[in-house]
């Protein structure tokens, strides 16, 4: 008797990430991992890498605090999370920002994601390439699933100023 595949009868506890960057871009990318952690009864995660202000701002005049910069990002994606929310009033969302370039943090996640989803303006380097410097990164070292969400509209981008600062 031959056997066919069998359905996979188990749900996947790991959560669907979403890289943001506060860009229209990083939005539409969420709104569509939103999607994503909701059709798949997960949780949703949004992360923003922050390079480490103090290693870049050392030669500056005035000092600028990492702590401050991490609070500041928490805010604006708990703002972010409230406006998905609205969206997707069922779905459990958590937020980071974790300190790193943006393709390092995000390679990091992607070792804990079922999915990773990010947006993408398609200009890494020169205008007409496909794929942003970040996502390029990304899809090169991912180890596990991952979606480019490209450039695109999303209509509910309109009410996410009623959220406050999102990113």
């Amino acid at each position: 008797m031959e056997q066919g595949a069998k359905p996979i009868r188990e749900r996947d506890p790991r959560p669907v990430i979403a890289g943001v960057d506060g860009s229209d871009y990083g939005r539409v990318a969420a709104l569509t991992a939103a999607r994503e952690a909701s059709e798949r009864g997960t949780t949703l995660r949004l992360v923003c890498a922050l390079p480490p202000v103090s290693a870049i701002t050392m030669w500056a005049p005035t000092h600028i605090d990492d702590a401050e910069a991490i609070e500041e990002l928490r805010g604006k994606l708990y703002a972010g999370a409230l406006w998905l929310n609205y969206h997707y009033p069922s779905l459990h969302i958590d937020y980071e920002v974790q300190s790193g370039t943006s393709v390092d943090v995000l390679v990091d996640q992607t070792r804990h994601a079922q999915l990773t989803v990010l947006g993408t303006r398609g200009r890494g380097g020169f205008a007409g390439m496909l794929l942003g410097s970040t996502s390029q990164g990304v899809i090169q070292r991912a180890v596990s699933p991952l979606m480019v969400v490209p450039e695109n509209s999303d209509r509910r981008i309109a009410n996410r100023d009623e959220f406050g600062p999102v990113l």
